[in-house]
């Protein structure tokens, strides 16, 4: 595993081939080869090995649904949300997977699938009691779908048990036509200030607290806190890193607001041709498209910002920051 860690995937590779020549019944050679073709973005070899660890553990009566979780996420990448749930399904029904609903309904979110999700989401609600886990989920679909009167409605009955991330980001969307962006600021704010208290990753609450402060039309403000989210950024910067993409892609944004725009598009640029991180479920990289669309806003091409919105919007129905910048840039007096 040394060499797959350290983004050596060759020598991974030919590692794992071995394996699986000496120990052709044991899943470890497949598994971690599958893992080495999804980080290469071979879909394909990477199905094929993942298809023959779950024959291997298809009538193994131990939890054994990490590995159709695995599956699962290797359609997502292939666009084929069908074989995803029905992945998904196997875990739950074989062995009772925990997070099988709030699994399925990320997958119809990501697919533009509402009735379907509607249908998860009330086994979500009938087999788990905390609402705190689906109430926020249950109001995004929502306003992801475009059902936005409802979904206030909704949230106002809601908030209360809701998981406060989800209070955070639907506070975040409702506000988002705010001038002012007062609300934004405040999480944000306290998002920073939560990092900074907890020893977390200070490099995000940073950059989207500068983007805010962008918004609101505090340049000053927004280049300093961007120049500190550079800074901790580069502390996470490693030479072999396997989410490399997610730092360029972050590196670039932060780069834009402190004013460095064609060096910041030329990193962009430059991401977009590298592997996804370790942990991605999509067939290409969301943030990307994200910042793509903040970086047009700085440099105040807001047409071509709303266009860029409409088109990421149906690539990604799941994705929320599309809806807040749409809304950002009904501000700027831009009919959406």
């Amino acid at each position: 595993m040394c060499c797959y860690y350290l983004d050596d995937y060759k020598g991974a590779m030919e590692h794992f081939l071995r394996e699986q020549e000496l120990e052709p019944d044991v899943l470890d050679g497949y598994y971690r080869l599958s893992n080495v073709y999804l980080a290469l973005g071979k879909l394909d070899e990477a199905l094929d090995q993942a298809l023959k660890v779950i024959d291997i553990v298809k009538d193994k009566e131990e939890d054994q649904s990490r590995y159709y979780v695995h599956l699962a996420k290797i359609y997502r990448r292939m666009r084929k949300p069908e074989d995803a749930l029905a992945a998904i399904r196997t875990a739950l029904d074989k062995y009772g997977y925990a997070k099988a609903n709030a699994d399925m309904h990320e997958i119809c979110l990501q697919f533009g699938l509402w009735a379907e999700a509607e249908k998860v989401m009330k086994n979500w609600k009938a087999n788990r009691k905390q609402i705190k886990d689906w109430a926020g989920k249950d109001i995004l679909r929502l306003v992801m779908k475009g059902e936005k009167l409802k979904a206030r409605l909704w949230y106002t009955d809601k908030w209360p048990v809701m998981d406060p991330d989800d209070q955070d980001l639907l506070e975040i969307i409702f506000g988002s036509t705010d001038k002012k962006f007062s609300q934004e600021l405040k999480i944000n704010r306290r998002k920073v200030q939560d990092a900074l208290k907890n020893h977390w990753d200070l490099s995000a609450p940073y950059g989207n607290f500068a983007f805010t402060q962008f918004k609101a039309g505090m340049l000053d403000k927004a280049k300093i806190d961007a120049s500190t989210a550079l800074t901790e950024l580069e502390k996470e910067a490693l030479p072999n890193n396997r989410f490399r993409t997610l730092y360029e892609t972050k590196k670039a944004r932060n780069l834009a607001l402190t004013g460095r725009m064609e060096e910041a598009k030329f990193i962009l640029e430059k991401a977009r041709t590298l592997p996804l991180c370790e942990n991605c479920k999509y067939p290409s990289c969301k943030d990307a498209d994200i910042f793509e669309v903040e970086i047009a806003i700085m440099e105040g091409k807001y047409k071509t910002a709303l266009e860029m919105c409409d088109k990421f919007s149906k690539m990604w129905p799941d994705e929320t920051d599309f809806i807040i910048l749409k809304n950002y840039l009904v501000t700027k007096g831009l009919d959406k």
